[in-house]
């Protein structure tokens, strides 16, 4: 948007942006020279004042705690920066935030990856006049969703001061984290990249920034464009296979190219367009049209769009509300490895010892199919889990502590591995006695087993 209007002050028109991996490519056509001066409505900035209020930083991106401080600086906030979750803690125990009370603490989503049962569980633990939000600012681009959920503001350097705006607005909310969408609603989604092209037609970008990553997730290529004119020009081109519009203006235009092809016109907002009538050439008719009320409706967002996504097969339980024609299955070959699904056993070519019983897992987990499409996930929740033990038993933090354990019990009698099962029921034992010592032997013990079935799972 900032980059948008001062284009539009030295009479740059017809922008058209588009995320990359690496930023963002922009396209704008200037005049040689200027006949007459054209007015502008220009948004006049409004000052915010976070009025001295504390933030933390949890991250090791620099760039990111660079553009972040300063704005916040700037704007009459505190702000400390923090790259090791044991310093977190410390901020955040009770007597530190009684003394110096932290309104929120900023963490970007790999680290949150990494802690994010450390961070959870103590911040459940404070005194609810004392805990402090948690703000997670995600990549732009991510497909990780299903781990993750979708959080309201990403990670995007070019929205810093925007993104002072929102935390100023946040703090005051009652919502104490800016989770939007949590992680198993994406669960039985997942999507392939495609070459398909959207043209995103907005007034203001930043309003739609939640909907342009969501559509990345969906395998889509997203175009952004802020004027009606420079929307008709794009779409005109034939290039785009769905428009995404708030522009009242009719994108029912003949097309240079692709007549014959299938394409979606869907409204955002208060957007009024036509809708199609025997007027319209045969072509158009074809096209799908329809509006989108809530950007965050993900199955109503992919059954729109269904006909321009790849969607990845994912094996799921099965819902007793769910037809069985939308039921799939997705497998894994690797070397060396098979699953049966009517003996349930897998044929390892490997000396390593056996961590888990693979039978029983499968069994577990209602087919074998599951049960290859899960390891992985499972395998990342006991990290977790042992690094959150890890960090808060030599701060004596038993009670946070217990909750990581229980983690690993469930993981472990899922997946069938009796030997880490065995060992985190003795830690339990000792977390319960205080037994600091004693514990931490446990716990190398289990951090040892843990790794020896990491190693089994490389050889499935």
């Amino acid at each position: 948007q900032y980059i948008h209007t001062l284009l539009a002050e030295i009479h740059g028109t017809n922008v058209l942006a588009s995320a990359t991996k690496d930023g963002f490519k922009l396209s704008v056509e200037m005049p040689v020279a200027i006949a007459e001066s054209n007015s502008v409505i220009v948004k006049e900035d409004v000052e915010v004042n976070l009025k001295e209020a504390k933030f933390i930083i949890f991250t090791e991106n620099e760039g990111l705690i660079n553009n972040i401080e300063s704005n916040i600086k700037n704007s009459n906030g505190n702000v400390e920066r923090i790259k090791q979750i044991e310093h977190v803690l410390k901020q955040l125990s009770v007597k530190q935030l009684t003394a110096n009370y932290i309104s929120a603490i900023i963490v970007n989503s790999q680290e949150l990856l990494k802690n994010e049962r450390i961070i959870q569980q103590h911040l459940n633990s404070l005194p609810t006049k004392l805990r402090p939000k948690l703000v997670v600012l995600q990549p732009f681009f991510t497909h990780d969703l299903h781990r993750q959920g979708f959080y309201e503001w990403s990670d995007s350097p070019c929205e810093p001061v925007a993104f002072v705006e929102y935390l100023a607005d946040f703090i005051q909310k009652e919502n104490m984290s800016n989770l939007l969408i949590p992680s198993e609603v994406f669960s039985q989604f997942r999507f392939s990249q495609t070459q398909v092209e959207v043209l995103l037609a907005v007034e203001c970008p930043e309003k739609y920034q939640n909907l342009s990553r969501l559509l990345y997730w969906l395998g889509l290529q997203v175009n952004i464009v802020c004027q009606a004119e420079m929307m008709l020009k794009q779409w005109q081109t034939g290039r785009y296979l769905v428009l995404l519009t708030e522009f009242n203006n009719s994108p029912f235009i003949d097309l240079q190219v692709g007549k014959n092809v299938n394409r979606g016109v869907f409204t955002l907002d208060k957007c009024q367009i036509n809708p199609l009538d025997s007027k319209d050439s045969l072509n158009i008719q074809r096209w799908n049209q329809d509006k989108i009320i809530n950007t965050l409706d993900i199955e109503h967002l992919v059954k729109l769009l269904s006909p321009w996504i790849k969607e990845k097969q994912v094996s799921l339980p099965i819902d007793r509300h769910e037809k069985p024609n939308k039921q799939a299955t997705k497998v894994e070959k690797k070397k060396n490895k098979t699953l049966s699904a009517d003996k349930k056993s897998v044929i390892i070519n490997s000396d390593v010892p056996q961590a888990f019983d693979l039978a029983a897992y499968a069994k577990n987990q209602g087919s074998p199919e599951l049960a290859v499409f899960m390891l992985d996930d499972y395998l990342a929740e006991l990290n977790d889990a042992i690094s959150a033990i890890s960090v808060t038993l030599p701060a004596k933090k038993f009670d946070v502590a217990i909750e990581s354990n229980t983690n690993i019990l469930k993981i472990t009698a899922i997946l069938a591995a009796k030997d880490l099962n065995v060992s985190a029921k003795a830690l339990e034992e000792l977390l319960n006695k205080k037994a600091l010592r004693e514990a931490n032997a446990k716990l190398k013990q289990i951090v040892s087993q843990f790794q020896a079935l990491n190693e089994f799972t490389k050889t499935i």
